[in-house]
């Protein structure tokens, strides 16, 4: 019996030559670059927005709480005022503030009496408080950034504490400039309620303007507080 005879075909399976291979790899290598590119820059948009945002927060409750300080001073009027005497110490219910944007961080920037006392001891004392803010310097560069410090101190404590580790209001300040308007709407860096060169009078109004710095972008934020109590200049109603 003949055995018969299959005749067999081999077919070749498709498949992808090295050229290929290497086309598809570069493509997809293209792809994952540009969607982590976008991831990333989604990514650092985010966390900048972030900063800004806490930026803004901290520049809105610094300015509401030194409008609230201000809104609340504490001023000694004539006839009970008497211009102090000659080598005498000045009262520390007194005015005074330095020029913010001529002298560096750790220095008192200004000072004065308020009713807005903040309890921090947890006591439950209220009064008379002398209020003070400072710049404090961070870090060292160029472009130096500062954190503000508040100190609150009830007035009858005695004499005031050097200012040291008082909680901090506001970071990330690239500049803050104080300006006191007085009567006639002229403007000064510095005040002292105390001296004679002042007239021992106290300003009318505080303009406030602080810089914040997020990486390279600065914003601005200003107010001007004017002050419930005054004391005109010595001699002037």
């Amino acid at each position: 019996m003949p055995i018969p005879v299959h005749s067999c075909r081999f077919s070749r399976s498709p498949g992808f030559t090295l050229a290929e291979i290497l086309i598809a790899i570069a493509i997809f290598a293209l792809l994952v670059s540009i969607i982590m590119g976008s991831f990333s820059g989604v990514f650092s948009q985010t966390e900048q927005l972030a900063r800004e945002r806490m930026n803004r927060d901290m520049a809105r409750n610094c300015l509401v709480r030194m409008s609230t300080d201000l809104g609340n001073i504490f001023i000694i009027r004539p006839p009970i005022f008497v211009p102090p005497a000659t080598g005498q110490e000045p009262s520390p219910f007194r005015f005074v503030a330095r020029d913010s944007t001529a002298r560096g961080g750790d220095a008192v920037q200004l000072q004065f009496a308020s009713r807005a006392h903040v309890d921090f001891n947890g006591d439950g004392r209220q009064g008379i408080a002398i209020i003070r803010y400072y710049l404090e310097a961070v870090g060292a560069g160029p472009e130096p950034v500062y954190r503000l410090r508040r100190g609150d101190v009830l007035a009858d404590v005695g004499s005031l504490p050097e200012p040291a580790n008082d909680p901090i209001l506001c970071e990330n300040i690239r500049t803050l400039n104080l300006s006191y308007i007085d009567a006639e709407g002229e403007s000064s860096k510095e005040w002292d309620s105390s001296s004679i060169d002042y007239g021992y009078a106290t300003p009318r109004a505080v303009r406030i303007r602080l810089e914040l710095a997020a990486d390279d972008d600065v914003t601005v934020f200003q107010t001007v507080v004017s002050l419930p109590l005054w004391r005109p200049a010595s001699g002037k109603v």
